[in-house]
């Protein structure tokens, strides 16, 4: 049993001195505005398609446009719904005033949402340097507002 668990705490040494080693490796930045309209706007050029199918940065570039923005689209619609629930049954507070600058109506078309952050980029090349969701709600919540204060027909509505 003793080599077992001597067998057990030497693993666990292992694994944890790997981890630490690894990590002094690790940085994490958080994509910029600019960052992030770059590979917007070279997807957007393109007709919103991946033209160069062999082309592993263009497709990884799309691809990473696409899956922000359909992350965000879908985090804001979740946001307003849950506040429209929370409105009718709390009403008016500070709080929902706060959260519905970053939520949004329902967008059925991802190159909406796209296109609405590319437009306020092109306007704001002075926040290109910021992180692109500190902004969200000047390019998600104007363009597609929350409505929370209309009732939901019912527990599965996803529309504005």
């Amino acid at each position: 049993m003793k080599g077992i668990f001597k067998l057990y705490i030497f693993k666990l040494i292992i694994l944890s001195l790997t981890m630490i080693f690894i990590s002094f490796g690790a940085s994490a930045k958080l994509m910029t505005t600019g960052e992030l309209y770059k590979n917007c706007k070279k997807y957007q050029n393109d007709g919103f398609q991946i033209k160069n199918k062999n082309d592993a940065m263009e497709i990884a570039n799309a691809f990473m446009c696409l899956t922000r923005f359909k992350t965000m689209t879908e985090e804001g619609d979740i946001l307003c719904m849950n506040l429209k629930m929370f409105y009718q049954r709390e009403g008016e507070t500070p709080y929902i005033k706060v959260l519905a600058r970053r939520a949004n109506s329902f967008i059925t078309d991802i190159n909406q949402s796209i296109m609405s952050f590319i437009n306020f980029a092109e306007q704001n090349p002075n926040k290109w340097d910021r992180w692109y969701q500190q902004d969200r709600s000047e390019y998600f919540a104007k363009s597609f507002p929350c409505n929370y204060k209309k009732k939901l027909r019912n527990n599965n509505e996803t529309t504005n």
